[in-house]
């Protein structure tokens, strides 16, 4: 993973050459499990002969995980690979609705959704592991994870690290836009 610059604004890609043609910072959002608001993120061109490339949680030997990758399989677990989206301003239903429809847009609380659109401004979190995407890398290339603990379906004013602005292509992919706070450690 990387942060990449274009048009003023931080997106997230698979690699840090600008030059490499699959470097488009587009990604397809796919249902994993819709009854638990559960998608997969996979790049809408980078692909292997292991398969499509996902993000997913990187973890260590210990299970840590240290790390939010990109990585490229045939079968993507929902425990490794599974996201849910949380977006800002929306109400959170008192009890889950089969199937999952969109709250109405309040608050400031990031609340979560069934669906994402162009705008939204979203903390994308990986609930096998209680772990959201930070727009920060490490001294690699990896964006960092933190840890993230939703009550009620919402997230309580996050940090602005973990806010990222979803941007509609107008061709089925999105793109994830980072607040002004991202930056690489050094």
């Amino acid at each position: 993973m990387w942060l990449s610059e274009s048009n003023g604004k931080t997106y997230f890609e698979l690699t840090n050459n600008a030059n490499y043609e699959g470097a488009t910072g587009e990604w397809k959002v796919i249902s994993a499990d819709a009854s638990k608001n559960l998608y997969y993120i996979q790049h809408s061109t980078l692909s292997n002969n292991y398969g499509p490339a996902y993000i997913e949680c990187f973890y260590n030997a210990n299970k840590d995980v240290t790390k939010i990758s990109g990585y490229s399989t045939s079968s993507p677990s929902a425990n490794d690979y599974g996201f849910q989206f949380y977006v800002k301003g929306a109400e959170a239903p008192e009890t889950p609705v089969d199937p999952p429809v969109d709250p109405p847009a309040t608050g400031d609380d990031f609340v979560l959704s069934a669906s994402i659109k162009g705008g939204d401004e979203v903390v994308i979190y990986n609930p096998g592991h209680g772990m959201a995407i930070r727009n920060e890398t490490d001294n690699d290339w990896y964006l960092m994870p933190e840890t993230v603990a939703p009550a009620d379906n919402k997230i309580a004013a996050p940090d602005a690290s973990l806010v990222w602005t979803v941007v509609d292509n107008g061709n089925g992919t999105f793109s994830f836009a980072a607040s002004s706070t991202a930056k690489t450690r050094s």
